[in-house]
């Protein structure tokens, strides 16, 4: 199960470029294209989910079908993605000629249309009728000036309209009809960003760039469909009949004039759809006191009517149309709003700032936020688990400190005291605070309960820390340096610094506390190609001190704190112990680490692969497994008793980051050398000036070099995450369903275990039901033992049936509704079982154990006793004003009320519940 791995979610990073649609069903769900992935924001369940469907390329085109079972998805490179949002898998791949610029369904969902940069393509979608070609094409349009920018669809599908750079809005129909051409109408001064048609007929809106909104009337809203005449066959005529025909055409033709064509033209157009504007209406009024920004993007809710806008200064505003009443207006942020959608029910609007990694749910009616969600500025640096894997903490090089909930993917606090990069973090054994350090020259504690820095440490000299450990009591607080090459030590109920170790003679690249409880145990190493451990309660003297060949990069200490890993820069993995100078074995990890070669590089990959090394190590919570990463796109998983490789994982394969490609394509390189050393510039676009930081929206655009930074197992051994140039991506095994029964014969069935659970046999049904080892039969068994056999179908289970069970009562607290029942199982298990545990030591089950108290955490909540107190508080006052009216009608015996009643501390729970039912029955 250890290589069962694969990718859950994608952790801090919420919105990168392109459209953001909601699901058009439910209305509460938000897809955001984020890189090569698109996630999921469920915003009833509060949730988060990555679709397993990754793209060669950067997304940029997005829409859902009106059905909200098809998603169809356009990336960079001109690859057209069609996948299934039930299974979310990936059903078709089409690949047109140019980058889409946006994708649009029709209303009936048949089409679907493709905007490129000249053209514009109608599909037919799919559908559940069998095609050998999935993509048929349906029409084509292409007469445009300048490229296309937006497109949409009339309420019938019979219309589509577009617009375009060129100032211009074209409406072209579906079918040949006999009143209605193609039109082009103008009257826009700069380049189109939306149009819309109306819900019931073909007016449509039009807004344009620089803030100008046109409403164009139709004239008819009939479309008479074309319908060709059959001709006769000529082989029915006889020669002579043919022969007069023909002179008669011949006739026609020679009398027909010029004058008589025009006529019959001028004609025809009086009888054709044709549209009139009829208002000119502008934002203008929006900026009185400040620079007028562009419009960016738009949305309307064909239903209630309302528009919302988006501008490049961070602003939006709701309009009630056709009357153009202002309904709000606020300011988001100050960079740019990208795109904008509204939910079906117009309630919700969701914007994007590319600029920002922003993604904003904003709930209109009530003036506040559904979501808000914002990713590092800058790539991510380190990561993180809370003690009990419930929370993930991440630090970038925008010396932002973020810490997310690993269940539903959202940030819920973000600390930014920081002024440079965030280098190392550390959570305190009770996972209420968490230690910073970063190279501006402060290591920083965030109380986790109240959300605020309560400590901040500094070294006598400046110094820029590298990396933190707290130890296993959370007393010592440790950092190393890069330009000092010293260890500082600080008390963390103080402050005070408590000594300085500074036996290094280089930077310190890694350092940690013994996890071993009770241990002051800290490991060092340095790039002076030395690892040190020291005694932080002794003086300040190594204990013991091993060398290596080159420049110690990153290291892992195992659980018992008996052995430590340590990586360096000539991509060796060495294990050593921690009490004497024993090296136990090493990895070559040079051929695993695999490389590629940059847009940059003058050298082949394989050269390239010398420079590389690992960065990050994490041992798993039993020890048995080693995790490695670095400078590469793969991540290796190693046995760490035999040394073995046992899997590697890509972590992507987004070939729009840089040290993707292991060979440049001969197409490429040309006699002026590598042609995406060629930089392509538009004619629009400016040079940044060195220095500007504040209003540059980089028109030079580089690519990311793919690379590992961090890697942590979560606490459970269930998962783990990793931090790379695309964000915090995080490893699950738990959502993965196998059949995988174990110690299983003829007997053991379904049948067989139900038919133990009517005679009363609960201890042997469960046996069963965890020999066949399927999650819902078990569960079910569980649920139907009553409670005066859980003590003794507790004690008949075999010990190789306790790591089951516990997960089986794992997933029972964290998602049944039965909280006590399965609380009485856990106390019953437990009390049996436990010392069982303590002399075989097994440390598998510390895992399971580690879930478990994180979901008894989260199950015992104070907001439930408090609805229960003040549920009990209204039933006391209801039964008050009912015993008062009562009173007043029937003139009856007055009883105690209620305040009374409970204000009487001799009365017990039981006499209570007496006297409240009694109350009932009288009144």
């Amino acid at each position: 199960m250890i290589r069962s791995f694969q990718l859950e979610t994608l952790v801090g990073s919420v919105y990168r470029k392109g459209n953001i649609v909601f699901l058009p069903k439910t209305g509460d769900t938000v897809l955001s294209p984020v890189g090569n992935r698109i996630t999921g924001f469920d915003l009833r369940n509060n949730a988060a989910s990555t679709i397993s469907v990754e793209s060669s390329h950067n997304y940029s085109a997005m829409d859902v079908s009106p059905s909200g079972r098809i998603l169809i998805a356009g990336n960079d490179v001109g690859e057209v993605h069609i996948i299934s949002l039930e299974a979310k898998k990936l059903l078709h791949l089409l690949k047109v000629s140019e980058p889409p610029i946006a994708i649009k369904f029709s209303p009936d969902g048949k089409y679907f249309a493709v905007l490129k940069q000249s053209t514009v393509v109608i599909y037919e979608a799919p559908s559940a009728i069998e095609n050998t070609n999935p993509y048929y094409m349906k029409r084509v349009f292409s007469d445009f000036r300048d490229s296309p920018t937006t497109v949409d669809w009339s309420y019938d599908s019979k219309l589509i309209g577009v617009g375009g750079k060129d100032n211009c809005i074209r409406v072209y129909p579906m079918e040949k009809y006999v009143n209605f051409k193609p039109i082009t109408f103008t009257g826009h001064s700069d380049a189109i960003v939306k149009i819309f048609f109306e819900s019931d007929n073909y007016d449509l809106f039009s807004l344009s760039r620089n803030g100008q909104l046109c409403i164009w009337e139709c004239s008819s809203d009939e479309l008479q469909l074309f319908v060709p005449q059959k001709k006769e066959s000529e082989g029915e005529l006889s020669e002579d009949e043919i022969a007069q025909r023909e002179d008669l055409l011949t006739k026609k033709k020679n009398k027909l004039s010029k004058r008589m064509e025009v006529e019959e033209d001028e004609n025809q157009t009086g009888k054709r759809i044709f549209y009139k504007k009829t208002s000119r209406l502008y934002f203008s009024d929006l900026f009185v006191d400040q620079r007028r920004a562009n419009l960016t993007c738009s949305d309307f809710n064909k239903t209630t009517r309302v528009l919302v806008t988006g501008f490049a200064n961070g602003m939006f505003s709701l309009h009630q149309l056709p009357e153009f009443t202002i309904l709000q207006t606020l300011s988001l942020a100050e960079q740019e709003i990208s795109t904008v959608s509204m939910n079906r029910n117009g309630d919700w609007l969701a914007f994007g700032c590319p600029n920002l990694g922003q993604l904003l749910v904003w709930e209109w009616l009530s003036e506040t936020y559904a979501l808000k969600q914002q990713s590092h500025f800058d790539t991510m640096n380190v990561c993180e688990y809370s003690p009990d894997g419930a929370n993930i903490a991440t630090g970038g090089e925008d010396g932002k400190v973020k810490v997310w909930e690993s269940d539903s993917s959202f940030c819920f606090v973000t600390f930014s005291e920081h002024t440079g990069s965030v280098s190392g973090l550390a959570f305190t054994q009770n996972g209420k605070a968490i230690i910073s350090s970063s190279v501006d020259g402060t290591v920083r504690a965030f109380d986790l309960t109240r959300y605020r820095n309560f400590r901040t440490f500094t070294s006598p000299t400046p110094a820029q820390f590298s990396c933190v450990s707290i130890d296993s009591s959370g007393e010592i607080v440790a950092s190393g340096s890069f330009n000092v090459f010293d260890i500082f030590t600080w008390s963390m109920k103080t402050g005070r610094l408590i000594q300085i170790l500074s036996k290094h003679t280089g930077p310190v690249g890694a350092l940690k506390f013994s996890p071993t409880p009770g241990s002051s145990q800290l490991v060092s190493g340095s790039w002076d190609k030395t690892l040190r451990v020291w005694d932080i309660l002794g003086d300040a003297t190594p204990t013991v001190t091993l060398e290596f060949t080159t420049e110690v990069a990153c290291l892992a200490i195992k659980p018992d704190g008996k052995e430590v890993a340590v990586g360096t820069l000539d991509c060796q993995i060495t294990f050593c112990s921690t009490e004497s100078e024993t090296e136990f074995g090493s990895i070559d990890g040079r051929n695993h680490l695999g490389g590629g070669r940059s847009d940059s590089d003058k050298i082949t990959a394989q050269k390239s692969l010398q420079g590389k090394s690992f960065r990050s190590l994490a041992f798993s919570p039993d020890g048995s497994y080693l995790l490695a990463g670095g400078q590469s796109k793969t991540i290796c998983l190693y046995s760490a008793e035999r040394q073995l490789l046992l899997k590697k994982f890509q972590i992507t394969q987004n070939k729009s980051l840089d040290s993707m490609n292991e060979f440049v394509h001969h197409r490429k390189l040309t006699e002026f050398g590598n042609m995406d050393l060629v930089e392509e510039r538009g004619d629009g676009d400016a040079v940044t000036l060195p220095g500007v930081r504040r209003g540059d929206m980089s028109s030079r655009s580089t690519k990311p070099e793919v690379r590992v930074s961090c890697i942590q197992f979560s606490p459970t051994g269930e998962s783990w995450i990793v931090t790379t140039t695309e964000g915090l991506l995080l490893y699950s095994q738990g959502s993965r369903k196998i059949f995988m029964p174990t110690d299983s014969d003829e007997s053991v069935t379904p049948i067989t275990i139900r038919e133990a659970l009517t005679v009363g046999q609960y201890d042997k049904a469960l046996i069963l039901a965890l020999r066949l080892n399927l999650t819902e039969l078990s569960m079910e068994v569980i649920e139907k033992t009553p409670l005066s056999h859980v003590d003794a179908v507790s004690g008949a289970i075999p010990y190789k049936f306790h790591l089951p069970f516990l997960q089986l009562l794992n997933r029972g607290i964290g998602k049944s509704k039965h909280v006590e029942f399965f609380l009485i199982w856990c106390e019953k298990f437990l009390e049996l079982h436990l010392l069982t545990w303590q002399k075989g030591k097994d440390k598998t089950l510390l895992a399971v154990l580690t879930s478990l108290q994180k979901n008894l955490l989260r199950t015992l909540d104070i907001s439930l006793a408090t609805y229960n107190k003040y549920t009990v508080k209204y039933l006391i006052n209801a039964g008050k004003i009912s015993l008062v009216k009562k009173e007043e009608e029937d003139d009856v015996k007055e009883e105690p009320f209620w305040e009374d009643v409970l204000a009487n501390s001799s009365l017990q729970p039981e006499e209570i519940t007496e006297v409240f039912n009694s109350s009932l029955n009288n009144h």
